[in-house]
């Protein structure tokens, strides 16, 4: 009896992870980095590089969240909505080049599939489009200025617009195996921010990099406010 409700709780857990997830970071966004010092103050482009772990959140408050959902679809008796914060988990192709600097592109595989892609506007302007997901896709849109260049720090503040998929689950004392009771779309705005660390290395030798975004967003759909944090850890 327990090693089976140990079986149940891995797997809602499991269905929990798999579609309770917010739009991947958008690793492309590493072509504003590109350029790199070596230790002997040379400069060499970024090719081909990856990123090992990616992660991130949309923190919505707990009850709001839930309170919508009710107002769209009330619980069935014996149920209770409880919201799970999304979270993707990812490792990331970044396919950069160091023959250009105006574009790169990024594939994420993980508890979420996604691509995105950076294009530079003009001098150190930047656009950066995300789409998470297949069946049920999410996105985001970013506009960007590129303050530090990344020797060794990188930093960039700009605005953005979320698509984001929404599931709250209902459970209750009847409830063994919980499926998403409710799902919708939102729509919100957001100041983001972006920093990355890195040290320096010898001439035409890759480097790790630590890579964290943060964003302050307005969900016009809900009518409410939340924070959304990224945060990766790759080579480039």
């Amino acid at each position: 009896m327990i090693k089976h409700s140990i079986y149940i709780f891995l797997l809602s857990s499991l269905i929990i992870t798999l579609y309770g997830c917010a739009v991947h970071s958008p690793m492309s966004e590493m072509l504003m980095f590109q350029k790199k010092k070596s230790l002997d103050g040379r400069y060499y482009r970024a090719r081909y590089s990856q990123t090992l772990i990616s992660s991130t959140s949309n923190l919505y408050p707990k009850k709001p969240i839930e309170n919508y959902a009710r107002r769209l679809s009330p619980e069935t008796p014996g149920e209770s909505y409880d919201y799970s914060t999304p979270q993707t988990f990812t490792t990331n192709a970044i396919l950069i080049s160091d023959k250009t600097d105006k574009f790169a592109t990024s594939l994420a595989v993980g508890n979420v599939l996604g691509i995105d892609a950076t294009a530079r506007i003009l001098g150190d302007l930047y656009i950066t489009g995300t789409i998470s997901g297949y069946e049920k896709a999410q996105g985001q849109l970013i506009v960007q200025e590129r303050i530090l260049d990344g020797n060794p720090v990188g930093f960039s503040v700009g605005a953005t617009y979320l698509r984001n998929y929404n599931m709250v689950y209902a459970g209750g004392s009847d409830c063994v195996l919980c499926y998403p009771s409710t799902d919708f779309y939102s729509h919100s705005i957001g100041i983001r921010t972006l920093v990355m660390l890195t040290p320096a290395s010898p001439y035409g030798i890759g480097r790790p990099f630590l890579y964290a975004t943060g964003s302050y967003n307005y969900d016009i759909t809900m009518d409410l406010f939340y924070p959304r944090i990224g945060l990766a850890l790759g080579f480039y």
